[in-house]
């Protein structure tokens, strides 16, 4: 059956809308490994990049800190890297991905606990997230409201970086710094568009990969 120009050209015009949204904002994929307080104790955590599937990865039982954070994948994701305390010294441990084998690493670079350096094109100012497009003016990704007399000042948008394939941002947000147990920090990803945005949930310090290898 031969078709006409006219029909050909309507179907291309249906279509066009839809491979656009696709293209232009996929579903993110991989896994993000994450801190979160389960009350006042930070525990290391990993999920989807969808925010679905949590699982507890390793819960520290330090006497003096018990605290576990700013985790990050190695080794292709098999292992976590993340700092805790040893004896009152900030140490970095590692474990497998699914919290096996946890020992302390003498031989990883130091954790680093402030972003100091932001990847391409991202930029925070006053906890507010912009991304700048090349020669396009500046777009918010998330703004950040202060809670005036009680916020530390240090809240806003943390953490910041790309996803492997660039395609989203992701970040952690707190009300405040000094009331992180009634106010969890949450993580976010957004495009870089930002007209697409979710709140993966409780959360903060994600560290977003995709292996190479299936698992």
């Amino acid at each position: 059956m031969k078709l006409s120009g006219w029909f050909v050209l309507y179907i291309c015009i249906l279509l066009t809308p839809i491979v656009a949204s696709s293209a232009e904002s996929p579903d993110p994929v991989g896994e993000i490994v994450f801190a979160k307080r389960d009350g006042t104790i930070s525990s290391i955590y990993r999920m989807r990049a969808d925010g679905s599937n949590p699982v507890l990865v390793f819960k520290h039982t330090d006497a003096r800190n018990s605290n576990a954070l700013f985790p990050h994948w190695v080794d292709d994701m098999r292992r976590i890297q993340f700092a805790a305390m040893e004896n009152g010294q900030w140490k970095t441990f590692s474990c497998t991905r699914d919290g096996q084998d946890v020992h302390i690493d003498p031989d990883a670079p130091r954790m680093e606990f402030t972003q100091s350096v932001f990847p391409d094109g991202l930029s925070v100012e006053f906890g507010d997230l912009f991304y700048t497009p090349p020669l396009k003016a500046r777009i918010r990704l998330f703004h950040y409201v202060s809670r005036g007399a009680d916020d530390a000042g240090d809240g806003g948008a943390q953490a910041v970086a790309w996803s492997p394939d660039h395609r989203w941002v992701i970040f952690s947000a707190c009300l405040s710094q000094n009331s992180r147990s009634n106010n969890p920090c949450h993580i976010y990803i957004v495009t870089p568009d930002g007209k697409r945005r979710r709140d993966l949930g409780p959360g903060q310090e994600p560290d977003w990969g995709i292996s190479i290898r299936a698992h």
